[in-house]
């Protein structure tokens, strides 16, 4: 069967279109098509794997435009469940998806390094509170980076904020002063 066009008539009354009774049985005819199309080829549970795909199917198509079973970010594995889609989304999804802020003062430790585990970049935001000397400065280390120079205190007791930096997937990261000692007032990682 072609498909059947409704007549919508002349703008904007519809004048000489087809009733309403005609239009809804030329919708049911053109469904009814579709869904007698969809049965005859199955419920795509003999679908297991695209491997086999030659043909890209289209995005036009409903499809991803590629044949190898790979489109978004290159998503691989198993996805059985709404659950296993939104892990693997979130997985992939950017900075700050899925991701809180979360205060780790009482675990860190001026001049250690640490590593980053979580799969997602992460960002680092600390205060810092020289207890002695002047001109006291944080350095700020990531990976294989050279020293990053944070803000400094001309005198003791002035609190010293860093700026915010990110630290990648499977990064070290560390945070020390020179020219003096201080504590650490506050460490939060948006992870």
């Amino acid at each position: 069967m072609t498909k059947q066009v409704i007549n919508l008539g002349t703008a904007p009354t519809g004048t000489g279109g087809d009733t309403p009774r005609t239009a809804f049985t030329k919708a049911q005819a053109n469904f009814d098509e579709l869904y007698s199309i969809k049965a005859a080829s199955g419920a795509n549970s003999d679908i297991t794997s695209l491997s086999g795909l030659t043909t890209a199917l289209s995005v036009a198509q409903g499809g991803t435009g590629r044949n190898d079973g790979l489109a978004w970010g290159n998503l691989k594995g198993t996805l059985s469940s709404q659950a296993d889609l939104q892990a693997a989304l979130d997985a992939k999804s950017g900075f700050g998806v899925g991701q809180a802020w979360t205060d780790v003062t009482s675990s860190r430790v001026l001049g250690t390094t640490y590593t980053n585990t979580t799969g997602k970049p992460i960002q680092v935001t600390l205060l810092v509170g020289p207890s002695s000397g002047t001109d006291v400065a944080t350095i700020v280390k990531v990976g294989s980076s050279a020293n990053l120079y944070g803000s400094y205190s001309a005198s003791s007791g002035r609190y010293i904020n860093n700026a915010p930096l990110v630290v990648p997937v499977g990064s070290t990261y560390s945070v020390s002063v020179i020219n003096g000692t201080a504590a650490i007032v506050s460490w939060s990682e948006l992870r």
